[in-house]
C-alpha cells in the first residue's frame, strides 16, 4: 500500500520512475514494440528475423511478461534476436509507460484493438518523452482520435503515425477511390 511507505522507500520509488530521459541518441533502445504476445506480434518477430540485417537494439513489452517471453522465444529461438529485452507494461500505469516510452526512440504498438486499450496514454507519454509513435491500426476511429494530438506532437517534434500496417493504408485509399467515383457519378 502506497499509504504506508517511508519518506525512504518514497525517495527511492520517486527516483527510479521519475528521471529525465536521455537524448533521443543515447536512449537503451532504438525501438520497442508494444503489444507483441498475439498473432500480429509474432508477423513483426518474423519480419524482424528475416528482414533487419542492422545491428538495432530492440525491445518487446507488453501487459503479460510471460506471454511477452514466450512470443519471443517462440519465434526468434536460435537468432540474434533470441535474447533481446523484454519488459512488462500495462498502460493502465503511469509510471510504467513512462518508463517504457523514455527508453526508446519509437514505440511501435500492436496492441488492439486500439480504441480499448488505452494506447492515449502511451501516444502522451511519447510526445511527452520526445519519442516517435507509430501503430498497426486499421481503426479510423482511432486514427481521427490520434488527430486530437497532432498540433501538440508537431510542436514537440514528435511522430505520432497511426495506421503503419498494410490493413490500415489500403482500406483508406480504396474509400478515397470509391468516394471520388461516387462524387463523379452522382453529383
Amino acid at each position: 500500500n502506497v499509504h504506508c511507505l517511508t519518506d525512504a522507500q518514497w525517495r527511492c520509488f520517486f527516483e527510479g520512475y521519475l528521471v529525465e530521459p536521455l537524448p533521443r541518441a543515447e536512449r537503451k533502445y532504438a525501438v520497442v514494440f508494444y503489444g507483441v504476445s498475439g498473432y500480429t506480434g509474432s508477423l513483426v518477430m518474423e519480419y524482424l528475423k528475416r528482414e533487419c540485417l542492422d545491428d538495432v537494439n530492440v525491445c518487446f513489452a507488453g501487459r503479460t511478461l510471460h506471454k511477452v517471453i514466450k512470443m519471443r522465444d517462440k519465434v526468434l529461438q536460435g537468432t540474434r534476436w533470441a535474447n533481446c529485452d523484454c519488459v512488462s507494461c500495462d498502460l493502465k500505469e503511469p509510471f510504467e509507460v513512462e518508463a517504457l516510452v523514455s527508453s526508446c526512440r519509437v514505440v511501435c504498438n500492436i496492441a488492439g484493438p486500439f480504441m480499448l486499450t488505452g494506447g492515449e496514454r502511451l501516444v502522451e507519454a511519447c510526445i511527452h518523452y520526445d519519442t516517435d509513435y507509430c501503430d498497426v491500426s486499421g481503426e479510423i476511429p482511432w486514427s481521427a482520435k490520434l488527430l486530437e494530438f497532432h498540433d501538440v506532437a508537431r510542436d514537440a517534434g514528435v511522430y505520432i503515425v497511426p495506421s503503419t500496417a498494410y490493413a490500415g493504408g489500403l482500406p483508406d485509399i480504396m474509400c478515397y477511390a470509391m468516394a471520388k467515383e461516387a462524387r463523379e457519378k452522382y453529383d
